[in-house]
């Protein structure tokens, strides 16, 4: 009959008998341990992409925000890297890592392909530089302007309303029967004041470039004389050249270019004078 109880000191199983306290302080190896399944989706592909490397075991010796957007990670030989956290997260195949010493070019990379800016006073690449200095030469959109994200389907029916609801001929039009009829000087287009109350009123006027200048009404002057010489018009009293026959937007000879404006008779003469 098998005794209840623990067999002896000299039974040969006693050497191999596991506790808790040994199952709690074994450590399976490498080899047979398997991911944590609580381990991060984006660290479980980090590691898959870079095998062998850990996380940096380094302080961080830089200021850069750069790292914000980056796994700060180091080689078997100590060698840090930093690992795009965007390329990580959308799986590219290959993220874009750089060494620590090359991080301006982590700088750029995000600019170019992730359109991440510097933050405030954060260093600026220069792809950034360049772009915002042509972005400053170039006309913004009215959804610049007016801060809407087209993305959204109705910010960006309100930025296809702003463009549509503007006519930059009518508006030149507008301008011009106003310096007809309140017998102002050719210039008062070209008044900074009064064009920053239209900029103001419409940003349209200003990324359209549809403001008038001077040279424009008085080219538009020698158009109308040569045509009323040449017999092509009778009179100036119900018409009125549009601006871009003047300016190379449309004929410049001829009359396919020109528009009534009604019994205006004796505005428009002054215009020949």
């Amino acid at each position: 009959m098998e005794s209840a109880t623990p067999s002896s000191s000299n039974d040969p199983d006693t050497s191999t008998r596991t506790t808790p306290v040994d199952l709690f302080l074994a450590t399976p190896a490498p080899s047979t341990r398997s991911e944590s399944p609580t381990q991060d989706p984006d660290h479980q592909y980090l590691w898959r992409r870079f095998p062998e490397h850990i996380w940096s075991q380094r302080v961080r010796d830089t200021s850069s925000w750069v790292w914000n957007f980056g796994y700060d990670i180091q080689s078997a030989n100590g060698n840090r890297r930093w690992v795009c956290k965007r390329c990580i997260q959308s799986r590219r195949p290959m993220p874009r890592n750089f060494a620590e010493k090359g991080i301006q070019n982590a700088n750029a990379h995000l600019f170019r392909d992730h359109r991440i800016c510097a933050p405030g006073e954060g260093t600026k690449s220069s792809a950034q530089k360049q772009a915002e200095k042509a972005k400053s030469r170039d006309q913004r959109s009215i959804a610049d302007v007016m801060k809407l994200d087209t993305r959204l389907p109705r910010e960006q029916d309100i930025a296809n309303s702003l463009v549509q609801g503007f006519d930059r001929k009518y508006f030149q039009r507008l301008v011009l029967e106003w310096i007809i009829e309140e017998n102002h000087s050719f210039s008062v287009c070209e008044q900074g004041r009064l064009r920053r109350i239209f900029e103001y009123l419409n940003p349209l006027v200003k990324i359209t470039d549809a403001n008038i200048t001077t040279s424009t009404i008085r080219r538009m002057c020698q158009v109308l004389r040569s045509w009323l010489r040449a017999g092509v018009i009778d009179d100036l009293d119900v018409i009125l050249l549009p601006v871009e026959a003047i300016t190379g937007e449309g004929p410049a000879e001829g009359t396919g270019g020109v528009e009534s404006f009604g019994d205006e008779a004796d505005e428009i003469v002054r215009l020949q004078n």
